[in-house]
């Protein structure tokens, strides 16, 4: 009964400990993958697709960012492999700017974005945790 009282408290910070860095984690990845992309190629409000030379072999590599839409579902890494980045998403949304960053209005036009914002709610059992990022596109001509 002792383990059990010391256990839970310990597991159920653990778990909030989990989804924060997850979701950390996953933003340092994307905004990498966005500071380094060479071409943005679609331009969802639940996904994303560029272009990046990610592993310096001289070859641009396609990569996806998407979720499903469905709350529980993970944010996923589309490249050679697919990797789920945050797992419990309850809501995802990319925003898309231009140069002086001024909002781009749906259907977004890939060409056009030179920034993009991302807000994520991801959510185990009773903690809900948010994050807001927001990259500019440094490589795209």
């Amino acid at each position: 009964m002792v383990f059990d009282s010391l256990f839970r408290p310990f597991y159920s910070q653990e778990k909030r400990t989990g989804i924060k860095s997850e979701s950390a984690r996953s933003f340092i990845r994307l905004a990498q993958d966005l500071r380094e992309a060479t071409s943005l190629t679609d331009a969802q409000a639940a996904s994303l697709r560029l272009t990046a030379d990610t592993d310096d072999n001289g070859v641009d590599e396609t990569i996806q960012y998407s979720w499903s839409g469905s709350a529980g579902d993970p944010l996923e890494r589309v490249g050679d492999v697919t990797l789920p980045l945050v797992s419990q998403v309850t809501s995802l949304a990319f925003s898309y700017y231009v140069a002086n960053y001024n909002l781009l209005s749906s259907p977004v036009s890939a060409s056009q974005v030179r920034a993009v914002a991302v807000d994520l709610t991801a959510s185990t059992q009773n903690e809900t945790f948010q994050l807001r990022s927001q990259t500019r596109l440094r490589n795209l001509s």
